[in-house]
C-alpha cells in the first residue's frame, strides 16, 4: 500500500466503477450531447417533413385553372387582378362575390 498518498490524493483502484461519482462537468457534458442529438434528431425530422410536403404538393405547378369557376373567382375578378392593397383586403372580408363569401 501506498503511504505516500496525500489526502487530496484519491485511490479509486479497489471502489467498484459504479460507486464512484461522476465528476460535474463530465454529467454536464453528457446532457449537452443529448441535447445536441435530440436537435440534431428535431431537425432532420423537420426537414424531411418539409422535403416531403414540397415533393407531394410539387405536381400542382404543372395544373391550369380548371373551367368550374375559376374563370369568375380569380380570372375575371377585378379585386384579384389588382393585387392586394388595402382596398382588396377589405373587400375581401367584407363582401360577397358571385353569392358566396370567400375571404
Amino acid at each position: 500500500m501506498n503511504t505516500n498518498v496525500s489526502c487530496n490524493e484519491k485511490d479509486y483502484s479497489r471502489i467498484p466503477a459504479f460507486m464512484i461519482k461522476t465528476d460535474p462537468d463530465e454529467y454536464s457534458l453528457a446532457l449537452e450531447d443529448k441535447k445536441s442529438q435530440r436537435r440534431r434528431l428535431n431537425t432532420a425530422v423537420y426537414i424531411f417533413l418539409l422535403i416531403s410536403t414540397l415533393a407531394a404538393y410539387e405536381p400542382i405547378r404543372h395544373n391550369n385553372f380548371v373551367r368550374y369557376d375559376d374563370n369568375a373567382y380569380v380570372v375575371n375578378n377585378p379585386h384579384v387582378n389588382h393585387g392586394i392593397t388595402r382596398q382588396s383586403v377589405i373587400w375581401a372580408f367584407t363582401e360577397t362575390y358571385l353569392g358566396n363569401w370567400y375571404p
